[in-house]
């Protein structure tokens, strides 16, 4: 709902600021404050029966890859719609061939960039990084892109990683809106995840990652909460640091939750 409210009243500071409403009427509309909630999601992050929950989802491939990629690198929503091919590096030969500056590393990653894309995803921090991936992240990459091979050769023609599968928009980017629709009929449908938002899963990734005992500076490196003044060229080692880190995370993972690699 602060959403919407928000969305409107950009438009009204617009429509006042060029005379297309009344002063009234745009004063009373940008002056306008959401109410709060009446109820607040109370964990701040999954349970390991909710975790278990979600990837005993019978997912498409394409929203399978997408949980998996929330779950195994702690991105926004918005900045995994607005991954680009271009932007996984899931082996040294496609790190090569994208001429990433991290060729020779032998550790599987995905560049976070802030740009424009035509499904209005964009990055929320200005700065790019590099996020270390998983060997679950990675299979369930190819086996959406195996999909989209078999069934829906238009995505060829798009440089984004998420499409729409179905419908008019069929091949396009896949929309902000069109995830979350998917994600309130597919996840939150299920009893155990009733309260889980894309979100959450961003917030469980970092949780994990302490309980894991990754220090709190890698932690914050992997989720770009990083000062404008900080350094943004990445260095070896730190890359070495943030893939040990994953590392850790996975083993974690395996013996606490029963989660494969």
């Amino acid at each position: 709902m602060a959403l919407r409210v928000a969305q409107i009243k950009s438009f009204y500071r617009w429509a006042l600021a060029n005379g297309r409403t009344s002063v009234h009427t745009g004063r009373g509309i940008v002056g306008f404050k959401a109410p709060r909630a009446a109820r607040v999601m109370r964990s701040m992050r999954l349970e390991p029966h909710q975790v278990k929950a979600l990837f005993n989802l019978d997912l498409h491939p394409r929203n399978r890859f997408a949980v998996e990629l929330l779950y195994g690198t702690g991105l926004r929503a918005g900045e995994a719609l607005g991954l680009w091919v271009e932007d996984l590096c899931v082996s040294e030969l496609v790190a090569r061939a994208l001429d990433c500056p991290l060729a020779s590393f032998p550790g599987r990653h995905l560049h976070v960039r802030r740009r424009l894309n035509g499904n209005g995803a964009l990055a929320k921090s200005p700065f790019d990084r590099i996020v270390p991936i998983a060997p679950r992240v990675i299979g369930a990459y190819r086996d959406w892109q195996a999909w989209a091979f078999e069934h829906l050769p238009e995505s060829v023609a798009s440089p984004m990683v998420f499409v729409s599968v179905s419908g008019p928009t069929r091949g396009r980017p896949l929309t902000l809106s069109a995830f979350n629709s998917m994600w309130m009929s597919q996840v939150k449908s299920a009893p155990d995840l009733k309260q889980v938002n894309p979100h959450l899963l961003r917030h469980t990734y970092a949780s994990e990652l302490l309980d894991a005992g990754v220090d709190r500076h890698t932690v914050q490196e992997l989720l770009g909460h990083r000062s404008p003044l900080s350094l943004q060229t990445y260095s070896h080692a730190l890359v070495v640091t943030m893939v040990g880190a994953v590392g850790r995370l996975t083993d974690w993972r395996q013996q606490t939750i029963g989660l494969n690699a």
